[in-house]
């Protein structure tokens, strides 16, 4: 049995190394939840959440968040949550048609360079989970609806054409996403690390995303438990301005009774940690472009690697 445990933790630590790099991102993910169970049936819980992107360079994310649930049977579980979110969005370059010089090789003509920036959403989310239990190992699906509002945003782009800053208004949004998580639990007998595997699809009246997660849980004294974890995200939405990522993820869940760690939970307080190791003031919209994944640097007026010149000619050829 210990050399079994030794090589299913071994795969879990090689997890990343098994799915190809290619062009992916890699990211850090860190947090915690309290929870409070009000009776057998009722809990509420806060919760909230810190990401990185950029191989763990570049602050994502960062939201808090209250959810509460309910038992209905043994096998059945309903939850209703609110998030808000802090993103820090991409930047986005445009361009003009390309033009030929004397040489007779093709010019890149930039248009609109919009840089990253700040930005609040809104998110509403109802679950439904269904569990089942055999031996040791627990099998449950869940399923969910979220609604993600985006207010009207003004943020500054840079027109190439005019070398001039303007305003640019980033518009309204709403949309709606259904949510399919499969997951199996696995309580070993004497060992205190419980290994854990998910896979969950995002639909958007076509498929948006896929994640693939596994990790371990460990628990102490039924309150406090904590669960490492490896997770990809698969994007196939050309709309979306997530992309492919590789996350390493650590959550802490403190509860008044028994309860499992939870990998989408995660903690303001490790977030401001993160955001003193690397950049002291706290201040987001002042952050350096070296701590960026931003490509444009106005005080110098090149682009950084990698170079979207570079870019368009592989996309063109």
């Amino acid at each position: 049995m210990k050399t079994f445990k030794t090589i299913a933790l071994l795969v879990l630590l090689a997890l990343p190394m098994m799915v190809s790099a290619g062009n992916n991102d890699a990211g850090l993910i860190i947090g915690a939840e309290a929870e409070k169970k009000l009776n057998k049936k009722l809990s509420l819980a806060i919760e909230a959440e810190f990401r990185s992107r950029n191989d763990f360079r570049t602050a994502d994310r960062i939201s808090l968040g209250l959810n509460s649930s309910y038992k209905i049977t043994k096998w059945l579980k309903a939850e209703l949550g609110y998030q808000l979110l802090i993103d820090n969005n991409h930047e986005k370059i445009s361009y003009n048609a390309p033009t030929i010089d004397e040489d007779g090789n093709k010019v890149v003509n930039y248009n609109n360079w919009r840089p990253s920036y700040w930005g609040t959403r809104h998110r509403f989310y109802v679950l439904l989970t269904g569990s089942y239990k055999l031996n040791r190992v627990e099998f449950s699906l869940r399923e969910g609806w979220r609604y993600t509002y985006r207010p009207e945003h003004t943020t500054k782009r840079y027109d190439f054409d005019n070398a001039m800053w303007e305003d640019k208004v980033i518009n309204t949004k709403h949309y709606h996403v259904l949510r399919s998580r499969f997951k199996v639990e696995w309580d070993i007998p004497k060992w205190k690390f419980d290994p854990w595997a998910s896979i969950e699809l995002f639909n958007n009246l076509s498929l948006d995303k896929i994640r693939y997660a596994a990790g371990i849980d460990y628990t102490i004294k039924k309150k406090h438990a904590f669960s490492l974890f490896y997770r990809y995200q698969q994007v196939y939405d050309k709309d979306e301005e997530e992309g492919d990522i590789h996350d390493i993820g650590l959550s802490y869940n403190g509860a008044s009774s028994g309860h499992k760690a939870v990998a989408d939970s995660l903690s303001f307080p490790c977030v401001l940690s993160v955001l003193r190791l690397r950049w002291p003031c706290c201040n987001l919209q002042s952050l350096h472009v070296r701590y960026s994944d931003q490509r444009y640097d106005p005080s110098v007026r090149s682009f950084h690697s990698p170079d979207p010149v570079s870019q368009y000619r592989k996309s063109a050829a």
